[in-house]
């Protein structure tokens, strides 16, 4: 079964998310047990790919990983940042710099393990926007 998780971002610090409720047209986000929080345009909510980095870590819409992939612009580095996005066809996607995309799972080793073997988590698009500009290294 998948595990829907959710995290926040609210211009100054990223919060994990026990809850998400919807209440007609408006929502709240739970942080924790204690506090509620009623929608606000400002924070950002990502969810949780149910996909983890190489080291096992839970890869979140936002963010930055540092990619082994053949790509034509990555230069002499073996290496290309990007950040994971939703793609409105229905699936996880880590755009790359330049507008190109590749699906999550396709990174995944072209099969749905639950783990990409060679990338890591690098940062977050919010706390790290410097790893978006940087591109490659």
């Amino acid at each position: 079964m998948r595990e829907i998780k959710f995290r926040a971002w609210d211009g100054e610090r990223m919060y994990p998310l026990s809850a998400l409720i919807l209440e007609g047209t408006s929502w709240n986000i739970e942080v924790g047990r204690a506090v509620c929080i009623p929608y606000q345009p400002s924070v950002t909510v990502m969810q949780y790919t149910c996909i983890k980095d190489k080291n096992g870590k839970e890869i979140y819409e936002g963010d930055v990983l540092r990619c082994t992939v053949e790509y034509p612009d990555a230069g002499e580095s073996p290496y290309i940042n990007s950040v994971v996005s939703w793609n409105p066809d229905g699936y996880f996607q880590c755009e790359f710099k330049g507008g190109d995309s590749m699906g999550l799972l396709e990174l995944a080793s072209f099969g749905y393990s639950g783990v990409v073997e060679d990338e890591e988590i690098i940062g977050n698009r919010y706390e790290n926007p410097e790893l978006l500009e940087a591109g490659n290294d």
